[in-house]
């Protein structure tokens, strides 16, 4: 027997003492030797993830969650949420990007991270008025920076702005007149914390929103 006989899914390394030998229905033990047994064939360290966004940008009320798989239990967690969470689901939090360091009993380490969504509607006057084509923004979730795609069937003067989630500019390009055709332009983020933004790519004074997630 192990424990209380409730294990969690997993491989795992039972080291016994005594070994107790059935043979035609006589029973023998062996003392103090090593007995090592290994359930299955253990996998890579791994996981899945998952969240709950936060209800609005003052509202900490997010969770994240690490599920591990593979490695050889039980395993540990770590996040970098401030409260120095140890549990597989992180509550309380703002929207965000967590990082989680999930250690296996044989010494491996995972660092994944988990984005915590606002559901909220950014405080933003946005009109619902002419669309660009095709807009895209990839990649996304991104790091220093990521590329804007656009395209346009006429004309116009085109702004592109990074905000925040109070709505206030953080990277901005003084607005330009495009003609007709396809664009790309990069956004440089690199000196911005990780987190939530939005992309506003203002046509004539109409903004056309994307959320974007930044990451380090």
């Amino acid at each position: 027997t192990y424990g209380d006989g409730i294990i969690s899914p997993g491989a795992y390394r039972l080291t016994c003492n005594t070994v107790m030998i059935i043979n035609g229905g006589s029973f023998s033990s062996i003392e103090s030797k090593a007995f090592e047994e290994t359930a299955g064939t253990t996998a890579a360290l791994d996981h899945t993830s998952s969240s709950t966004g936060s209800t609005s940008t003052t509202n900490c009320d997010g969770t994240a969650t690490i599920i591990p798989s593979g490695g050889m239990g039980p395993y540990t967690f770590l996040w970098d949420d401030g409260n120095s969470q140890t549990t597989m689901t992180a509550t309380g939090l703002c929207a965000g990007v967590y990082y989680c360091t999930v250690l296996d009993n044989d010494g491996n380490i995972i660092m994944p991270s988990v984005t915590v969504d606002d559901n909220s509607v950014p405080p933003l006057a946005i009109k619902n008025g002419f669309q660009l084509a095709n807009l895209e923004v990839s990649p996304n979730p991104f790091g220093k920076s990521t590329i804007v795609a656009f395209s346009l069937t006429q004309t116009q003067n085109v702004a592109i702005s990074l905000l925040n989630l109070m709505g206030e500019k953080v990277v901005s390009f003084g607005g330009k007149t495009y003609e007709p055709g396809n664009y790309q332009e990069d956004i440089d983020a690199s000196i911005l914390p990780a987190g939530i933004y939005f992309l506003d790519v203002n046509i004539e004074g109409v903004s056309n929103i994307k959320k974007v997630t930044h990451v380090k």
